[in-house]
């Protein structure tokens, strides 16, 4: 009887175990898909650049045409080729720029150069006073423009070029013929890749019959690059 009842103790010892239950699956993320290399061969490798053919400064076109105005100050000389009026004058240049550092142009330019004075009879038969200016046009067949590359907006320059056109007298006279050599410096302001606004001085030596007269144009312009 005693064996019996250790025998029940013990099984009632046993924890009972627990039903079953069926496991919650943990969702997994899905691999990322993408463009992908694998089994592709590689892009061909670019072309070598030779070094000498980069360019070295800012890009500044090739040619360029600038419109001009400008004051234009006798500093001396003999008559005719000085003049004797201070006077607005304009004109326009086309060149190319065959190097960084170096460009050819021609050019027009057209001021007042001097004036002169005579008594005439009115149709009322007073004496009144005429007073008529000459004018001077003169071409550049050819110029030559230096440059100081820079990679700023701000671009010094400098010109060497003859001149060769024509004198009208004041009061009617016949034209004559006018030549001469010029040299200037000056600032180009790049305002774009394809325009500056250009300041500069121009001294100038004209020649007329023989006699040699210097004019200073100092002044701006507009210039656009392509």
């Amino acid at each position: 009887m005693l064996s019996l009842l250790l025998y029940w103790q013990a099984v009632a010892s046993v924890p009972t175990a627990e039903p079953a239950t069926e496991a919650t699956a943990t969702p997994t993320a899905e691999p990322a898909t993408g463009p992908s290399l694998r089994g592709q061969p590689l892009p061909q490798a670019p072309a070598r650049v030779d070094p000498g053919t980069l360019e070295r400064h800012a890009w500044r076109g090739t040619g360029f045409f600038q419109i001009h105005v400008g004051a234009m100050v006798p500093l001396g000389g003999q008559r005719p080729g000085a003049g004797t009026v201070a006077s607005a004058g304009g004109g326009v240049q086309l060149g190319w720029r065959v190097h960084p550092v170096f460009a050819l142009g021609v050019g027009l330019t057209t001021f007042l150069h001097d004036h002169d004075e005579t008594l005439a009879t009115d149709s009322a038969g007073n004496t009144v006073e005429v007073r008529d200016f000459g004018r001077m046009t003169l071409f550049d067949p050819a110029f030559v423009r230096f440059f100081v590359p820079t990679r700023r907006r701000i671009e010094p320059r400098f010109d060497v070029g003859v001149l060769l056109g024509s004198y009208r007298p004041p009061l009617a006279g016949s034209p004559r013929l006018a030549g001469g050599v010029r040299a200037g410096a000056g600032l180009d302001v790049w305002i774009g890749p394809s325009f500056s606004l250009d300041f500069g001085v121009d001294p100038r030596l004209i020649i007329v019959d023989g006699r040699a007269g210097v004019s200073l144009q100092a002044g701006m312009g507009a210039t656009v690059h392509w």
